[in-house]
C-alpha cells in the first residue's frame, strides 16, 4: 500500500480512474453508489444491500449468484459510506469498534468481490477473491506517546498508542483503490496499468522497484 499527502481527492479520482466512472462514497453525503454492472446501498440501520451483476461476489452475499432485487451485504453492520466500482468490486466504510484510552478518527475500510490486482484485500495478495467484506487494516495511521524529547514512551517494551486514524472518503479505479484519512494522508492499493510495480495510477513519483 502506498501512501501520499492528500492534495485533492476530487481532482485525484477524476484524473486517475477510468474516464472519470469513479463512483466515489463520502461521508455523511451518500448512501447509494452504481457501479459498471452493481449497485450497492447503505440502509438506515447502517448496513448495506446490493443487487445487479455478481461474478466476483461483488453483493457480498456469499455466492456469486446475480439478484435483480436488493440483498443484504453478509455480516456487514455500522456502515457509513459504501462504493460500487466498475470492477466487480465493492468497498465501504465502517463504524470501528471504541478502543480504551485510544482516541479514533475516521473509519474502517472493507472490501469485496474481485481479488485480481489486490483490491479487495490490499495485503500484497492477488489470488481469488472474497465474497464477503474483508477488512484492510493497512489503512490506518497510528500515533503514539512520546516524552518531552519526543521520543516513543514505552510500557513493558511496547509503544503506547493514543491515536488511530482511519479513512474518511473511498473512492475505486478501474484496477485500483483510494481511500482519503481524517489527517489528509491519501492511501491507494491496487495495479497501476499493467503492471503492480509501475507508477502512475498508484500516485508514485518514480518506480521504487528498480
Amino acid at each position: 500500500m502506498h501512501s501520499l499527502r492528500y492534495i485533492g481527492f476530487s481532482i485525484i479520482a477524476g484524473i486517475l480512474f477510468l474516464g472519470g466512472s469513479a463512483r466515489a462514497a463520502s461521508l455523511g453525503n451518500t448512501t447509494l453508489s452504481a457501479g459498471g454492472y452493481h449497485t450497492c446501498a447503505v440502509q438506515k440501520d447502517s448496513t448495506v444491500q446490493c443487487w445487479g451483476w455478481n461474478s466476483k461476489g461483488q453483493l457480498g452475499t456469499g455466492t456469486t449468484n446475480p439478484s435483480n432485487v436488493p440483498v443484504a451485504v453478509k455480516g456487514l453492520k455500522n456502515a457509513m459510506a459504501v462504493v460500487a466500482g466498475n470492477a466487480a468490486l465493492s468497498c465501504g466504510l465502517v463504524k470501528p469498534a471504541p478502543m480504551k484510552n485510544v482516541k479514533i478518527t475516521g473509519y474502517d475500510v472493507v472490501c469485496w468481490g474481485m481479488n485480481n490486482y489486490g483490491l479487495v484485500r490490499g495485503n500484497g495478495s492477488y489470488n481469488g477473491q472474497s465474497l464477503t467484506p474483508v477488512a484492510i487494516p493497512a489503512i490506518w495511521d497510528y500515533v503514539y506517546k512520546k516524552d518531552a524529547k519526543g521520543k516513543d514512551v514505552l510500557v513493558k517494551g511496547k509503544k503506547v498508542l493514543i491515536e488511530k486514524i482511519g479513512a474518511e472518503e473511498i473512492a475505486i479505479g478501474g484496477t485500483h483503490v483510494l481511500v482519503r484519512l481524517a489527517n489528509g494522508t491519501v492511501k491507494t492499493w491496487g495495479e497501476a496499468w499493467g503492471s503492480p510495480k509501475a507508477y502512475g495510477a498508484l500516485g508514485r513519483i518514480k518506480n521504487p522497484f528498480n
